[in-house]
């Protein structure tokens, strides 16, 4: 027995499987493009509190603790400038002074944190599959 398909009955083949794939297709491509952004943005808030730790590090002996949260707060927001904005009560900083550990100096440190709530850049993804909020903290010891 031999069967003859014609192409009169495969007309609308082409776009069923179309309509299939598609949907798939999208939900990859927009998956990859949303994790890429929230990514980026860690990777840049990262960044930022390490240059707002360092920039306070490198003042210059005798600064105030004012100073010093004002001009980590300031290298953080530049350095975030990149992907959007951070706002002075994104950032906290914490200055803790000398001391000493089971006998041993620990020296001057600042620790620099910052979160953000993050926005979806397509929408196209659930709100369980990004994340709420964005965090980052550097810590460094003043030589």
């Amino acid at each position: 027995m031999r069967f003859h398909f014609s192409v009169k009955n495969e007309k609308g083949s082409s776009a069923v499987e179309f309509a299939l794939v598609l949907p798939v297709f999208f939900a990859i491509f927009f998956g990859i493009i949303e994790y890429g952004w929230v990514m980026t943005q860690q990777i840049v808030l990262s960044h930022a509190v390490a240059a707002g730790a360092r920039a306070a590090v490198k003042m210059p002996d005798g600064t105030s603790d004012e100073d010093l949260e004002t001009e980590a707060k300031n290298a953080a927001k530049a350095a975030f400038s990149l992907v959007g904005t951070l706002a002075d009560s994104d950032i906290g900083v914490d200055i803790k002074p000398e001391g000493s550990l089971y006998g041993q100096p620990v020296p001057k440190r600042i620790s620099v944190e910052a979160s953000r709530t993050y926005t979806p850049i397509t929408g196209y993804l659930p709100d369980a599959a990004v994340p709420d909020t964005l965090k980052a903290k550097a810590v460094l010891a003043f030589p």
